[in-house]
């Protein structure tokens, strides 16, 4: 804060160039200091310019009766040498100043020092303390700020005049309260300074006893580190040092594995008051079973193999489908033959160009060498030259033909700096523009290299991108990764990256390149629309040809003079195929067509709702609580509008919406606990109204918040707290029409190792083996959130021509849906709303800073781009502001 303070005030810096080199150089200002933490940069963008908005307030109504005051940059400090004199400690000169903002008035009659504290300002200072500032301003003499034990050296041209006036103020950078501390003159200085400051300065300089600081006891952490062997030894207490995973790689796992957590939560039970107790245990549900049928088998050996070349064979039929879906009429009326899937490979390391050739052929089940070209001299050097040589419109193609489809594969090496970080000029101010105008110019420069390779907007294809590991991109504003996204997407090429091998520190990406790439070319085709669709095992209990839609809202950019965030609600719509087992035709609301249209198409179309016009704003603008309601209420209408033009196209076939609480709550208050009506729905001002028949509603609650807890199965008494897999229910009460459920699911497989009786605090026996110890503490623990699912409206009675819906049997339904057979693990949200989350990656790239998996021990297909948007930001967790604590924010 200071830092930035004195780019303001003594270098005549505007806010927004101070505060974008701040984020720049993340606190330090290009010095050695260590970079700050973002939430104390967060902190700090806040700070100063609440900090100037009250020194300016103070100015103001001071205007006539105090001279006005400038900035200072140099320092005050009150020098008393002994003159060969040293007091009983050595010392021959004494030094006082004081930490702060100085000012002073032009005439040098006024100094001023303002005294920032974190939180409140300081109201209870001690009259030594106070004597002891004020007598530095008075007596003071200018000197510039010292090196590392250096002593002041007072400049040459000091005042003429000492001053007549001294000020003090407090402020409080976290209540924006400014809290007079004194005002005196020469005479009131002096007499305060030797009642209260001189005996205590004396006692401070004739002392020589070590003065007790914190932790000097005889007991508590301190000792920990001053004597390690003493509190090991000691009396039984235990102490515990906490860690995060954001400051880097750990030798001990982290968190506790579901029996410990069970044994901690009912040792913390015993301390709870009369009257609270644990919640009821949940039942399993009995409507159906818990996996899907089309289930991801578990095979090893020779049947494994036979599952992958099914498996491929299936992906290979669904890309057919896939393609031809993204043809326009008149296009699919004059093509004859197989469909054609045409995919780019742009690559920067060898390793990573021949580990996608074979990933692709892999995950499609083709022969390598049967797809390879022809080259004029096949020895190793030559073929790398023809790779290396190659540019847009003249790639390397290699291309398969099937009974389903022709695939091409297109290498083109990244030439041009294209994969280069973000040159930005250090000459423009602000930064932001600097920024804005490094993206444009790399985003053109990679449309324009695709379009020269063929690409074409109007047909979507997909590009496998090798990029360098985000950590080579420092600051991290210039890391290419969401603007090569952008770029491409405006050459109608969808996305998916994988980082280039190597074996640095932190990041590990050397010995895993071949499931790397072979999960990037999995997640690519998830883009396609190639989807396997989880089948429900319920039969009849559900509508026949029901299909499945899912709505999401996503980030776009801050806009508009009060550049409060703006969000865009997007909608994916899954259609089960009935001619093949999971075969699905997945397709994104368009809203401005009124239609839906295939999955690529829509991924591409959510770039232009990205491209909002620049607005330059004020720094430090405040932001009030009816600003805030204006731009929510603003954007309930919009999200109410798009709602009801969706809900209206699902009205011809048996449709079930699913919402997540968290994501769309606020945007859509009737997804809300204390709004939302069994059985009804409100999409505006309208009042509720029943549901369209074809209609169901289902809202979905993941972790974000903490607002479903962790949790563990009850095994026997004496037995091991698992973790099962299932649809729960309430503790049955007779008659009750249920509408809450909750899922769970298997143990991830990068958890694989981690025990679920691991313990983190102590070696424990191994299962079975009697007498064999093991050690857990460098395991990971698993510590999954409870995933709720609401029926907020179906139709539980039965109608002519249609039988009567089963709350329990929907979320059963949603549960299977979690469990896509082409995913290694399960997802936190259903299927469908997995999908309408992952579209924040077009509208607001950035905001999907994916990156793969530093873990070189994760299988394939959890090294994968495809985040998870249940842990991504959740609008439906903010509040309006407290109306008492007005302006209560600053964006900027």
């Amino acid at each position: 804060m200071m830092g930035g303070l004195d780019l303001i005030e003594h270098d005549g810096w505007s806010q927004a160039d101070a505060i974008a080199e701040l984020m720049r150089t993340k606190g330090k200002f290009d010095s050695n200091r260590a970079p700050a933490h973002p939430s104390l940069l967060e902190w700090t963008v806040q700070a100063i310019p609440r900090y100037l908005a009250a020194r300016e307030a103070e100015q103001a109504d001071t205007e006539g009766s105090v001279p006005q005051t400038i900035p200072i940059r140099f320092e005050w400090a009150a020098l008393y040498d002994r003159k060969g004199d040293p007091d009983s400690r050595g010392a021959t000169r004494y030094e006082r100043s004081v930490w702060g903002r100085r000012y002073a008035s032009a005439d040098g009659s006024v100094r001023d020092i303002w005294l920032p504290s974190i939180n409140r300002a300081r109201s209870n200072r001690s009259e030594a303390e106070k004597a002891a500032v004020a007598d530095v301003l008075a007596t003071g003499e200018v000197c510039p700020r010292p090196g590392f034990e250096r002593p002041y050296r007072p400049l040459r041209n000091q005042p003429p005049l000492r001053p007549v006036r001294v000020r003090a103020f407090g402020y409080g950078c976290g209540d924006d309260k400014v809290v007079p501390i004194l005002d005196w003159d020469q005479d009131e200085v002096r007499g305060r300074y030797r009642e209260y400051a001189a005996p205590a300065f004396a006692r401070a300089a004739a002392g020589s006893a070590a003065v007790p600081g914190s932790s000097c006891g005889d007991t508590g952490p301190g000792i920990a580190r001053r004597a390690a062997d003493q509190w090991l030894n000691g009396s039984g207490v235990r102490g515990a040092v906490v860690y995060s995973n954001h400051m880097g790689v750990h030798g001990i796992g982290a968190g506790l594995m579901s029996h410990q957590r069970s044994v901690i939560t009912e040792w913390a039970e015993q301390a709870l008051p009369d009257g609270l107790v644990r919640t009821e245990s949940l039942s399993r549900s009995a409507v159906g079973t818990s996996k899907p049928a089309n289930a991801r088998p578990a095979v090893e050996g020779q049947g494994k193999r036979a599952e992958e070349l099914r498996a491929a064979h299936a992906r290979r039929g669904a890309l057919a489908a896939a393609v031809v879906r993204m043809r326009s009429a008149e296009l699919e009326a004059v093509l004859d033959g197989p469909p054609i899937f045409e995919a780019r490979l742009l690559w920067q390391t060898a390793s990573s160009r021949r580990a996608a050739i074979t990933g692709l052929a892999e995950i499609l089940g083709l022969e390598e060498k049967s797809g390879a070209p022809m080259f004029d001299d096949g020895s190793p050097e030559a073929v790398e030259a023809v790779f290396d040589t190659a540019e847009p419109g003249n790639a390397v193609v290699y291309e398969w033909r099937t009974p389903e489809l022709t695939v091409r594969l297109r290498c083109l090496p990244l030439s041009g700096g294209l994969a280069d970080k973000l040159a930005l000029d250090p000459k423009v101010r602000p930064q932001s523009v600097a920024l804005t105008a490094a993206v444009a110019g790399r985003r053109g420069e990679l449309a324009k290299f695709l379009s020269d390779d063929g690409s074409d907007p109007g047909s979507p294809t997909l590009a496998l991108v090798e990029i360098a590991h985000r950590s080579t991109f420092r600051p991290a504003t210039t890391d290419p990764k969401f603007v090569m996204r952008l770029g491409c997407a405006d050459a109608g090429v969808l996305t998916q990256f994988v980082v280039v091998p190597s074996n640095a520190k932190g990041v590990k990406t050397e010995k895993n390149v071949d499931h790397r790439v072979r999960s990037g070319w999995l997640d690519g085709l998830r883009q396609l629309g190639v989807r396997v669709l989880p089948e429900h095992t319920l039969g009849g209990s559900l509508p026949e040809d029901l299909r499945y839609a899912a709505i999401w809202m996503v980030k776009r950019r801050k806009d508009g003079p009060t550049r409060l965030p703006l969000h865009l609600p997007v909608a994916v719509l899954m259609t089960p195929m009935p001619e093949d087992s999971g075969r699905v035709q997945v397709q994104g609301w368009d809203d401005d067509t009124k239609s839906w249209t295939p999955y690529p198409k829509f991924l591409l179309g959510l770039v232009k709702k990205a491209e909002i016009p620049g607005v330059e704003v004020p720094a430090g603008q405040w932001i009030t609580n009816v600003d805030w309601r204006k731009n929510m209420d603003q954007q309930r209408k919009e999200t109410a509008s798009f709602l009801q033009r969706m809900l209206f196209s699902l009205r011809d076939q048996p449709t079930v919406l699913i919402a997540h609480s968290q994501n769309s709550r606020q945007h859509w208050p009737w997804l809300q606990d204390g709004n939302t009506v069994v059985d009804l729905i409100k999409t505006g001002h309208a009042p509720p109204a029943t549901l369209d028949p074809n209609l169901r509603l289902v809202r979905i609650r993941g972790g974000a918040g903490r607002e479903t807890p962790q949790w563990w199965g009850t095994g026997r008494p004496d037995g091991i707290n698992g973790l099962p897999a299932g649809l729960w229910t309430l503790p049955t009460t007779p008659g009750a029409d249920h509408r809450i459920f909750y899922s769970t699911t298997e143990k991830a497989s990068q958890f694989k190792k981690s025990a679920v009786s691991a313990n983190r605090l102590a070696p424990r026996a191994v299962a079975g083996s009697g007498k064999n110890w093991t050690i857990d503490a460098d395991k990971p623990a698993w510590n999954p959130s409870l995933v709720e699912i609401a029926v907020l409206g179906c139709h539980p009675t039965a109608e002519e021509n249609r039988a009567g819906d089963d709350p329990e049997a929907l979320a059963l339904a949603m549960h299977q849906l979690r469990q896509a057979p082409d995913y290694l693990d399960a997802l936190s949200l259903p299927l469908p709303l997995h999908l309408a989350g992952l579209a924040q990656a077009y509208v607001l790239p950035m905001l999907a800073a994916d990156e793969d998996s530093d873990d070189p021990d994760l299988e394939i297909d959890t090294i994968s781009d495809d985040l998870d948007p249940d842990l991504a930001s959740a609008p439906g967790l903010s509040q309006e502001l407290d109306p008492t604590e007005e302006p209560a924010l600053s964006i900027w």
